[in-house]
């Protein structure tokens, strides 16, 4: 049953969003037509808004995963959902699964068109990778892109949280008010934790005379920002807020099917 809500939440998703993409691959495609005749400033101007409008995509995907997530379990479309013989855990699965999908895709389309346009302006950021690469730092490249699919889940994990906990009938009057105040105070207690678990996990990425390297040592041990102590033992990139982000993202999804099985209401 899994398989079937996911295809309709997929289904519900490419309404719209194939067309934000579209609209990224019909900017590449004028700003590399302006880019042949050699027309400025257009040709500049129309990179410089391919750019934007490809990292307002990944916005607009994380937005569209939490309308889709309200309007499904608990907007019209709830009465439907939450009547269906399947345990809530899936539903709440299925609209992780989907969200993450169109935000990879996004994501992929965004750097797709951040690339061209940076290409257009007469930079290329292939370049800039390779010199990466050459000086030791792919690791760094692989932190942050890690970094932001984690990101990202925690960010699905909480906002899933916070709607699912203004349905509760002492919040659903308003429960739009209640949901942005939860949300809030989340990314107020979930980004302690994460700094706690940045400074005191022995887990990072240290950078230093020979490149980056993944390293088991805590973070707190090379605050020692004096030119010798960088020079003897790099600088330390924390990354333990990665086990804090999976575990806190774990226990909101469980909450949230637990809050909407027990719980919550349609309105």
């Amino acid at each position: 049953m899994l398989g079937k809500l996911l295809k309709y939440d997929l289904k519900a998703g490419a309404r719209l969003m194939p067309i934000a993409y579209a609209a990224v691959a019909l900017l590449c495609l004028m700003s590399w037509i302006l880019n042949l005749i050699d027309i400025s400033p257009y040709k500049e101007f129309l990179s410089i808004i391919l750019i934007l409008i490809s990292v307002a995509i990944v916005f607009a995907s994380m937005i569209y995963s939490m309308v889709r997530y309200y309007r499904g379990v608990y907007g019209a479309e709830g009465y439907l959902t939450q009547t269906l013989p399947v345990k809530h855990s899936s539903i709440v699965i299925s609209k992780v699964i989907s969200a993450f999908i169109f935000y990879v895709i996004s994501f992929a389309v965004a750097f797709g068109g951040v690339y061209a346009g940076i290409y257009f302006l007469g930079y290329d950021l292939l370049d800039l990778f390779r010199d990466m690469s050459g000086n030791g730092l792919t690791p760094l490249v692989w932190y942050v892109a890690v970094s932001l699919i984690i990101s990202f889940v925690v960010f699905i994990s909480e906002t899933f949280f916070s709607i699912t906990l203004a349905q509760i009938r002492p919040f659903m009057k308003n429960n739009i008010i209640f949901a942005v105040l939860f949300y809030f105070g989340l990314n107020f207690i979930v980004p302690v934790l994460e700094f706690a678990g940045i400074l005191f996990i022995p887990l990072g990425i240290k950078i230093g005379e020979n490149g980056a390297s993944f390293t088991t040592e805590m973070m707190v041990r090379s605050l020692d920002f004096s030119n010798s102590a960088i020079t003897q033992i790099g600088i330390v990139l924390g990354a333990g807020s990665y086990i804090i982000d999976i575990a806190a993202g774990v226990c909101l999804l469980v909450l949230t099917a637990w809050l909407m099985r027990t719980k919550t209401s349609v309105k």
